[in-house]
């Protein structure tokens, strides 16, 4: 018997920037949320929807506490709240693709 492949839930990903964007949730907090979804991700994706998830990760890895850690990637928190804008996006516009093909 074969495994269904499951297309992986964007929605998770869009709520949890949502919260992000409307200070629901504080950087901390996303941050390890975003590595915990993205590292336990086992829904199938195309590139593109993979590209887009691993800017998230990476993004919020970018923004560490300490920009002594890595100087030449870190992102205060500003630009990741920017960032995670223009991935949500492209979420919500994967979304719409899904929703209309469905």
């Amino acid at each position: 018997m074969h495994k269904q492949s499951v297309l992986i839930d964007f929605k998770k990903y869009i709520i949890l920037v949502h919260e992000l964007l409307n200070n629901q949730i504080n950087v901390d907090n996303y941050r390890g949320q975003i590595f915990k979804l993205f590292q336990a991700e086992t829904g199938k994706m195309t590139e593109e929807e993979y590209n887009i998830l691993h800017q998230l990760f990476y993004d919020a890895d970018d923004s560490e506490d300490d920009p002594r850690v890595f100087p030449e990637f870190y992102i205060d928190e500003a630009e990741l709240r920017k960032r995670a804008e223009v991935v949500l996006n492209k979420l919500e516009e994967l979304e719409k693709k899904r929703g209309a093909t469905a």
